[in-house]
């Protein structure tokens, strides 16, 4: 635990830089206080802001999963840009480490499939697995990590799908028309990054 958060006091972060917003002045907790929770949240091996509570980090919070799931609905949080400046600082400290060799630095693409049993999630659809070689509900994400042999970092994602042969991303009328939509603005940065979701 101290070497975890001595990490994440060794990363600038201010709250500009990071949401480009500032917390509400009669907030609890901070954007970046709950950003720095949720950071920690996999060294304890939960998965989701519901798996809290259940968990050793659970006990020593004042605030309930509300807090954590507003701070990730939020649509004007660039994730990209985000995870882009951590991402940066951490790895200017690991080219430092003496046993860094930069000769072994490369790029890594990887897809994955995320496979989904509900049908009323936005932009599900089907998308053809090649693990499975078949069609499957759900997504595919697409990662780009740099690795130097011993420590790997992820450098960007996107998610994405497909439409089909008739454009219909593999799904019944019926099925479209129950999927969860909602107008957004154009310029926050979850509509970019639904824009890009039909390569």
């Amino acid at each position: 635990m101290f070497t975890i958060m001595e990490v994440i006091k060794g990363i600038r972060m201010n709250e500009w830089t990071l949401f480009g917003r500032k917390s509400r002045c009669n907030s609890k907790y901070s954007l970046l206080q709950v950003f720095q929770l949720l950071l920690v949240c996999p060294c304890f091996m939960i998965r989701n802001p519901f798996n809290i509570y259940g968990s050793p980090l659970g006990g020593k919070l004042g605030c309930r999963k509300d807090v954590f799931y507003e701070f990730l609905n939020d649509g004007r949080t660039d994730w990209r840009k985000l995870m882009c400046h951590i991402v940066r600082q951490l790895w200017t400290k690991v080219i430092v480490r003496s046993d860094h060799k930069s000769e072994d630095t490369c790029l890594m693409i990887d897809d994955t499939d995320f496979p989904k049993t509900g049908r009323r999630m936005e932009n599900i659809g089907r998308v053809h697995s090649h693990l499975e070689h078949r069609s499957i509900l759900g997504f595919k994400a697409l990662f780009l990590g740099i690795t130097d042999g011993i420590s790997q970092m992820l450098l960007d994602f996107a998610i994405l799908g497909e439409k089909g042969k008739k454009g219909n991303y593999g799904m019944s009328e019926k099925e479209l028309s129950r999927r969860y939509t909602t107008v957004r603005d154009e310029d926050i940065a979850i509509q970019r990054r639904i824009d890009e979701y039909i390569p």
